[in-house]
This record gives C-alpha cells, sequence and structure tokens, in this order.
C-alpha cells in the first residue's frame, strides 16, 4: 500500500467542506483509541484520565489568512488544521492560543495510530478514495493558493524551535529520559521456565535488547513482562525495540506511544497475571496468545510476529501488533 505525503492528504481534505472535515478528525481520533463527541467546530476527546477539545479549521482552498476561525467559547486544548505547516501567519486570524495538528500530523496519525484496515475505511469513508488513491492522485484535487511569505528567515527559525521543542516533549513523553531501575519484575533473557514464565535475572527488563536467538514466545514474554513492569513509559520502550521496524521507522515518537496506550492494549499493562500458550508457528510468521487477569476476568490477547527478512533484525522475531481477541 502506498503511503501518501502530506502534500496529498491536504490536497483531499481541502476538498472536503467544513462539516466533511470534522467528521473526518472527529472518526480518526476515534479510530486511534479515543472516544470522541462533537459539537459544531469542536470535537471533545477522551480517553481513561484525560479529555482533550480540539477546534478544527474550516477547510479553505484559497488565502486561508483573509478568513476567520471559528468563534468558541470553550478553552481549546489543540487546533486541527487541513494545512500543512503550524505557522500562524498560514492560518485563519483569531486562531486560539493552542498548539496545532496539521495535514504532517493528521498523517502520522492516520499511518501510526490506526491499524490498517480502519485506516482503509477513514480513507473511503471521508476522503471517496483508498491511501493509494491519495497517494496517487498527482495535483487532483488541486493544491490550495497561498499569499507568499515575507518573513522567510523568521518562519524557518520559528519552524526549528516548533521541532527541537516538540522532540523534547516526545521523549519525555515516552519516559525516554527517565533511568531504568531494577525491580521485581525483572526477566530471565535467554532461559524460560515452565508456562511461559520467566525467572528473575539480574539484569532489569528495561536493559534487554533483542537477539536472534529468541524465538516468538520469549520475545512476547519479555515485552509482556517490561509493559506490565512500574515504569510503563520505559516498558514502551522496550516492546519498541522487538516491533517490527518497518511499522515504527517513521513514527513520531508521540504517535508511537499514543497507539500503544489505547483502550484496548492498556488494560494489558494493568493485568494482575498473565498466562502464555505455546506459540503457534507457521513459517517466517506466528501468533501468540496471553491470558490476562483483568479485574479478576480473564482476557485473552493475542500477539502476532513475524520473521525480519532483512535488516535491521534480519533474522530475529518481532512483534506485528497485539489486541484482545
Amino acid at each position: 500500500m502506498a503511503q501518501p505525503t502530506a502534500s496529498d492528504l491536504e490536497r483531499h481534505l481541502l476538498a472536503l467542506d467544513a462539516d466533511a472535515f470534522v467528521d473526518f478528525v472527529a472518526a480518526l481520533w476515534a479510530e486511534s483509541g479515543w472516544t470522541v463527541e462533537r459539537a459544531g467546530p469542536v470535537v471533545e476527546a477522551s480517553r481513561p484520565g484525560e479529555t482533550r477539545r480540539l477546534l478544527v479549521l474550516p477547510p479553505r482552498r484559497a488565502f486561508p489568512r483573509l478568513r476567520r476561525a471559528p468563534s468558541v467559547d470553550l478553552p481549546i486544548d489543540a487546533v486541527v488544521s487541513p494545512y500543512r505547516g503550524t505557522d500562524r501567519s498560514g492560518l485563519p486570524r483569531g486562531v486560539p492560543d493552542a498548539p496545532a495538528v496539521d495535514a504532517e500530523g493528521l498523517r502520522d496519525r492516520l499511518l501510526y495510530a490506526v491499524e490498517d484496515a480502519p485506516r482503509e475505511r477513514l480513507f473511503l469513508d471521508h476522503l471517496g478514495t483508498s491511501a493509494d488513491g491519495v497517494a496517487s492522485s498527482g495535483v487532483t484535487p488541486l493544491p490550495p493558493i497561498r499569499a507568499p511569505s515575507a518573513r522567510p528567515a523568521a518562519v524557518a527559525g520559528a519552524g526549528a524551535l516548533l521541532v527541537v521543542v516538540g522532540l523534547v516533549l516526545l521523549l519525555a513523553a515516552t519516559g525516554a529520559f527517565s533511568p531504568g531501575t531494577s525491580s521485581a519484575g525483572t526477566v530471565n533473557a535467554s532461559v524460560p521456565t515452565t508456562a511461559g514464565a520467566y525467572a528473575t535475572a539480574e539484569s532489569p527488563v528495561y536493559d534487554v535488547h533483542p537477539n536472534c536467538e529468541r524465538g516468538p514466545g520469549e520475545v512476547v514474554a519479555i515485552s509482556s513482562a517490561a509493559v506490565r513492569g512500574p515504569r510503563l513509559g520505559n516498558g514502551l520502550v522496550v516492546i519498541g525495540r522487538f516491533w517490527n521496524p518497518r511499522h515504527v521507522r517513521n513514527a513520531p515518537t508521540g504517535v508511537w506511544n499514543e497507539m500503544m496506550r489505547n483502550d484496548a492494549r492498556s488494560p494489558y499493562y494493568r493485568s494482575t497475571t498473565v498466562r502464555f500458550e505455546d506459540p503457534m508457528i507457521e513459517g517466517d510468521a506466528a501468533t501468540v496468545r496471553a491470558v490476562a487477569t483483568i479485574d479478576g476476568t480473564e482476557t485473552p490477547y493475542e500477539f502476532r510476529l513475524s520473521k525480519r527478512s532483512r535488516s535491521p533484525l534480519q533474522g530475529c522475531w518481532v512483534i506485528d501488533g497485539f489486541g484482545p481477541v
């Protein structure tokens, strides 16, 4: 499947009317694990412990700066724009002072926070074409018309600052700045005991890295121990090391973190016990079922794995995805 660029997506978003774009944004957040409610141009997205109010700007192909943003009385946590770029000089006047999600950010959420089948439905239901169609549409729909910038140096400087600040925030969100700590949640990285359990070892689970000697069951057990430990941010870094590089190579850290913390996966991290079934291996593909006890109820999860045929991690078993069965 071809991956559309931010420019490809921007052209298709600007072909929508205001209501259709709000519907698209609400559906996108819903498919990436949020509960959404819409009130006019505002989408309220929530998940356990967090609520965000999004102001969705109406698509305007020509000179968006000449128009005003929708007026709202509620506090806004983020502004969602169909345009590429978050510089205020390219957005409608009166935009609230809040972080902006542009076409590039929407593309990242589509590609890295939504599974394949729901993503294809989003393209078909809201943009009227498949992901391949968006990526191969050339200049149709027409690109936007923008006024030239009178301050290219200032814009470039502000853009660089935003990139640096964004990277710092994204790394902090995953716990990458937090030192790994030793705890009871450590595993033996090489020798399993019985029924998917692992013996305690000297090295903390947060320091484990992939090697190609581990089978699918070991990969799943190590990753599970990491995300079920006392430091979820560090645990997500560990499971990311065992994740298929093809799926995460270009994923922004914040989107990866959000995808891994969605409503379907989060209960697994707080499960009191996990029982692993024997791996089912067919050639270079494998599945491992993990039965997690969550609030006293057993819930089966399934990990999908594949053996890498190219670098990096060539010859290693890596995780392609997991979720409740």
